[in-house]
């Protein structure tokens, strides 16, 4: 659940498909894009008919009414929920911004990740385009401070359930897949492959403090 005060991002859809809703909003607006949020589908119809109706857009039952009325789709289900909505609209051939993990697993990820081929689409690994991080890779590239001997990254957040991303489904395994190190530390990972390069060898060790299991955090 969303737990912004604006008007735009509520609680009647999840947290970041009202954030992206609130983005595509406020470009459009703008004239830095030409596009608008036409057409809205959640779980809870009702929902969804709130949330379409704040944005002048339709509500639609499920994602395969919904891409028969788009170019463009953004996926921000849960994690289980991928692939099914990205094979539905590459099937009928829209653009598809999915959010990240791509699926529960690596088997999961990589079959979504062969239907969004010959496809316009984008994943929600944002943080390549922060300009701090831009910044740090040309610095690296260049070897302006010399070889990378070692990175450390930390990132804290509260445990899934709470705090700004608080939604029950990151506790339940079925729909998230893991916790914190797939759902959020993933960003981290990319940021690494991407200056850095690809790895040769990786280990991890995590832990589950709060006893939802197969949830790490």
């Amino acid at each position: 659940e969303c737990d912004w005060s604006s008007d735009v991002c509520s609680s009647d859809l999840g947290h970041i498909g009202a954030a992206h809703a609130l983005a595509i909003t406020e470009l459009g607006a703008a004239g830095l894009v030409d596009a608008r949020l036409v057409a809205v589908t959640d779980r809870d119809p009702e929902r969804a008919e709130r949330f379409a109706a704040r944005h002048d857009a339709r509500a639609f039952p499920d994602v395969a009414a919904l891409v028969a009325e788009v170019d463009a789709v953004w996926i921000c289900t849960w994690t289980s929920g991928h692939r099914e909505a990205v094979e539905i609209a590459a099937a009928r051939g829209c653009a598809v911004f999915c959010e990240k993990p791509l699926g529960t697993d690596l088997a999961e990820a990589e079959l979504v990740a062969a239907a969004l081929r010959g496809i316009p689409h984008q994943v929600g690994l944002v943080l390549r385009a922060a300009p701090v991080f831009g910044e740090l890779r040309r610095r690296v590239m260049a070897g302006e401070h010399g070889r990378v001997l070692a990175v450390a990254f930390r990132d804290d957040q509260y445990f899934p359930v709470r705090g700004t991303y608080r939604s029950s489904w990151r506790g339940e395994v079925e729909h998230a897949g893991g916790g914190t190190l797939l759902e959020h530390s993933i960003h981290d990972v990319d940021l690494l492959r991407w200056i850095l390069g690809d790895p040769e060898r990786v280990s991890a060790a995590i832990a589950r403090r709060f006893d939802y299991p197969g949830i790490d955090d």
